[in-house]
């Protein structure tokens, strides 16, 4: 696995490799907020509750079920706010951590 790299203050690039190579998710902090926007690591909201799920498009399956999980053990230990490109509007919400995974919680 690659290292995350800081772009910036409080901009981390996180390496997101698997649905297309060279893939990264962005970690922005200010203050005590945490947003990471995760790009194509997750198209649809099955992948949050079912990360094994392999979408067409995904290039590496292995890889992208590994970045998932990570993804989403990030998000979900540090109450993150989520960014997604292709979640219905807003795209936006938490990832919880439950006994059998993890559930979406949109931000409405």
């Amino acid at each position: 696995m690659k290292c995350d790299a800081a772009l910036a203050p409080g901009i981390t690039a996180v390496d997101a490799r698997g649905h297309s190579p060279g893939h990264i998710a962005v970690e922005i902090i200010s203050s005590a907020e945490r947003l990471l926007f995760v790009g194509d690591a997750f198209v649809l909201p099955v992948h949050v509750s079912h990360p094994e799920t392999i979408g067409v498009t995904d290039h590496d399956p292995l890889q992208v079920v590994s970045t998932r999980m990570r993804l989403l053990e990030r998000a979900a230990d540090n109450r993150t706010l989520v960014a997604t490109s292709h979640f219905a509007f807003p795209g936006v919400g938490r990832v919880r951590s439950t006994v059998d995974g993890w559930t979406w919680e949109a931000i409405r």
